[in-house]
This record gives structure tokens, sequence and C-alpha cells, in this order.
């Protein structure tokens, strides 16, 4: 049997690697496992958009998202944004007077954000064209700029975090599969078994994506279910061309949600929440379709891209997010096992280091997170025999 450690934490994505990073600096013993590569689930597939702006209905939520965006700055003071990949200069949202809800809805939008002291810039046609010079704007668009949003490289910041859990003494396994539970003569959680063997720990946290709620499950040995649903995202990445054709991550007025940002090398990558729902759980011959589909689309807005030359390097990829059934995180212990901690959520770019770090601190001190309190797991009527 392994060494035993202080824990072992189940997920190579963003959210355990930030859980595994901020133990280990709190000089924890830490193993991180991660059944495919490190960033190879959610995190590699992500559009990778940090930001709160997009979470308008819940001012609470908002905040975290805000919180969550604090936090990469105090990770770029220490590691420097390009070691981590982090890029962007604001988020672009506009319309125009026949576009989905109209210049009012873009105004409503703008009201929302600005009440709640988040720093935007609204913006005419002239002011969206100085910025997006490719994008054929038309007359009387409005929009804004939210100044704080980023982008990020996950795999290149997945890879970063990796480097310093190992400089801190941790280790990260990857591929590593987990199979089992180790317990104790009491039946409590001692560690996780592993198809490289079992690795005995005082607490296990689940980070897994999508398999949490599995995890949690197994962890249980009972009946036990989280409402986590998978949820699909498909993303078309575009590689580098003469033209940089955008400048920002923005959001199109296109009734089916059609996003775009630039990559780091000038290339673009695409997304389209109704193509999200058309192709989800589609074969590999469907989702090829997608670069056609989604570049078409966008030459709508950009009518000088030259789409022959754009779609056959076109590439896909396919995300499957992990979303609770009232769309916020989980965060905290799971009920009734003790030493198990569970964290999931759709918006794991944004809030992965803020919310490790926060996980982190409970599990190192037993003093709660006020900051976490909404989102804990016992919210759910959890059903177990």
């Amino acid at each position: 049997m392994s060494e035993g450690v202080d824990a072992a934490v189940i997920g190579g994505g963003i959210l355990g690697l930030c859980t595994a990073l901020e133990l280990a600096r709190a000089g924890k013993r830490v193993t991180l496992v991660e059944q495919e590569a490190l960033a190879g689930g959610t995190t590699g597939h992500s559009f990778a958009w940090i930001n709160a702006t997009a979470k308008r209905d819940d001012r609470d939520y908002h905040a975290l998202n805000a919180a969550g965006m604090e936090r990469y700055v105090d990770i770029a003071r220490d590691f420097g944004e390009r070691a981590i990949g982090l890029e962007g200069s604001g988020s672009l949202h506009w319309t125009h007077p026949a576009g989905p809800g109209g210049v009012a809805g873009i105004r409503h939008a703008a009201d929302v954000l600005e009440g709640w002291g988040y720093p935007l810039a609204r913006l005419d046609r002239t002011g969206l064209q100085a910025l997006e010079p490719h994008v054929a704007f038309p007359a009387g668009a409005e929009g804004f700029l939210a100044l704080a949003d980023r982008w990020i490289d996950a795999r290149r910041f997945a890879h970063r975090l990796a480097s310093e859990i190992a400089d801190l003494g941790g280790s990260v396994r990857a591929p590593c599969s987990v199979t089992g539970f180790l317990r104790n003569r009491q039946r409590e959680i001692a560690g996780i078994e592993t198809d490289r063997g079992p690795i005995p720990a005082a607490t296990v946290v689940i980070a897994a994506g999508v398999a949490t709620a599995r995890m949690a499950a197994l962890a249980a040995g009972s009946l036990l279910r989280l409402p986590l649903r998978a949820v699909p995202g498909v993303l078309v990445d575009v590689p580098t061309g003469p033209a940089r054709w955008v400048n920002h991550v923005i959001f199109l007025p296109d009734a089916g949600g059609l996003h775009v940002r630039p990559t780091g090398d000038g290339g673009m990558t695409i997304g389209a929440d109704d193509i999200d729902a058309a192709l989800a759980g589609r074969s590999d011959a469907d989702l090829g379709q997608a670069p056609a589909q989604a570049l078409e689309r966008l030459a709508t807005f950009i009518p000088g891209l030259p789409l022959r030359d754009l779609v056959a390097p076109a590439t896909v990829r396919l995300g499957v997010r992990p979303m609770a059934s009232d769309d916020r995180p989980i965060a905290g212990p799971l009920p009734g096992v003790a030493g198990v901690y569970l964290l999931a959520t759709h918006s794991g770019i944004t809030l992965g280091p803020l919310l490790g770090q926060l996980a982190a601190r409970e599990i190192v001190s037993g003093e709660p997170a006020a900051l976490l309190a909404p989102y804990r797991p016992s919210r759910f009527t959890v059903i177990s025999s």
C-alpha cells in the first residue's frame, strides 16, 4: 500500500488542481488523480471565458463570480499572465434595433451590471467598429464592453498548476482511475482505490466534473443521487491565418447564441448554444458539420471571412459540463460521509481558483466560508437507503 496523504483529490481539471495546490500550500501532503490527461475533460474543452457578465439574474452569484475573477488577478501576480495563459481585454456584447432583444435588452443588461458596480463601457456603432474593425455593425448598433473579462488557455494553466503542486511535494497521477474507496474498521472513508494502487488519505476531495455524482454515490456506499446533469458544449477551433478576425470575446446578436473569441496564436474559437443542443450526443460525422455551420453563421457578421480557407482546417471539441439542477455550484462536505468534500460547477473556469482556495481553507481549518453557504450539497434532497 502506498504511503498515506492528508488529502486525495479526484479530478485533474481546474477545480481539482486549484484545490490540491492550495492544500499543498497549506503544508498538506496531497495526491491528485485524473483518469485521463490533465485538463482532458471539461476544463480542456471549455470556451474558457472568465467573467461575471453572464450572471445577471442573481446578485449574490454574480458577486461570487466577480470574486473568482479577482482571484485570477492574484494568481497572475504570482506566476505572470503569460505563464498561466491569461489573455484578453474584455468581452463585447452588442445588438441592433432588429436584433434579438433589441437595443432595450442590451441597455437593460448594462444597467444591471453597472448597478452592481461591474466595470463596463457603453458603445455606439462607432465605438463598436473601433474595437472590432472586421465586424459589420448595422445602423443603430449599440453595446458594451465588459472591461474586466478575460479568457485563459486552460490547458496551459492546468499544467502550470500541476507543476506547482509537484514543486511543493505533492503528487499528480494521470492517467489514474478511481475504482473505489478505502474504508476503516468503522466503515468510514480512509482514502481511494485506483488502478495504480490504493491511496490512504485523511480527506478525499471529489472534483471529477460530470463523474462527481457517480463518485459521491460510490463514496456514500448507498443509493445517493446528486442532481447533476451533463450539458454538452461544442467548440470550433479555427487556426491562425493571415488576418486576426476578432480581438475580444464577442457575443453576437444571433438567435442561436453565437459567440467567438480569439486564440493566443491568432486563430478563433467559436461556439453557439443551438449547435450545442443540435449536436449533443450525435456521431463524430455529425460533429464534423459544426465548422461549416459555425463559420457560415459568423460570416453573416464578418462578411470578409474566407470560408473555403477556414472550414477545412477547423477542428471540433466536444466538452461536457456538470450542471446542478439549480444551475449553481456544489461546494462542501458530502452529507453523512465524514472526510469527503465535493466540488462541481459549470463555471469552473471562472470559479475554479476561488472555490479551490475556499475549499482548502475549510478542509484545513474546519471553519465554514460564508461565500460558500448557499452552495452546499446539503441543499439538495439526498436519496439513500
